[in-house]
């Protein structure tokens, strides 16, 4: 049963997101050949805050890899996978859609975060964006439909981070969420 909101797509201010980063490398940001995707993701209510957890696209491994090689690149993805918290998302026809990475959710504020119009995308004249669009649809009831899991899992690592119970080996690939929150609630005092 689905007792959570709707979850929809966000996008962050780049200069609030950079600001963080500085003060935590693993606040992931578009860096890169990236810069020109936005970054998206999805916005939860935790502990009266908003907390931004941000999507990954599924891994594409090269064809041109050979097997020893391919081997050992998908056993790094496997590795780095289970250390820093993230949820298959699946569509209803088992296809793996993108990774929500729980471990990587950060404290953002209200007036730093866009939300991303999917009907927009779908109508657009330009086929790139209408294709984007079609995916994020897909996207969008994928993750709805598993949304309580999401806020669980969420809540769990941030009561894991907060209490500092989190396990040494999740630490390495996870925001640090009692600086993010300090960050967040500075700037809250400054900015609001």
């Amino acid at each position: 049963m689905n007792t959570q909101p709707n979850l929809s797509f966000y996008k962050i201010n780049e200069t609030y997101m950079e600001a963080l980063q500085s003060i935590d490398s693993n606040v992931r940001i578009s860096t890169g050949e990236k810069r020109t995707r936005p970054y998206i993701g999805v916005v939860l209510t935790i502990q009266n805050r908003l907390f931004f957890a941000p999507l990954s696209s599924t891994v594409k491994f090269p064809n041109t890899l050979n097997s020893n090689d391919l081997k050992i690149a998908k056993a790094k993805k496997s590795n780095i996978k289970k250390r820093r918290l993230s949820i298959k998302v699946i569509s209803n026809k088992q296809i793996h859609l993108c990774n929500m990475i729980i471990g990587k959710i950060i404290p953002v504020p209200s007036s730093q975060i866009s939300e991303i119009s999917i009907n927009d995308l779908l109508s657009s004249t330009i086929s790139s964006e209408r294709k984007y669009g079609d995916l994020l649809q897909k996207e969008y009831y994928a993750i709805n439909t598993m949304k309580d899991t999401i806020y669980d899992k969420a809540l769990r690592f941030y009561t894991k981070s907060i209490t500092n119970t989190l396990p040494k080996h999740n630490k390495t690939h996870c925001v640090d969420l009692q600086k993010a929150i300090a960050y967040h609630d500075s700037w809250i005092e400054e900015y609001i």
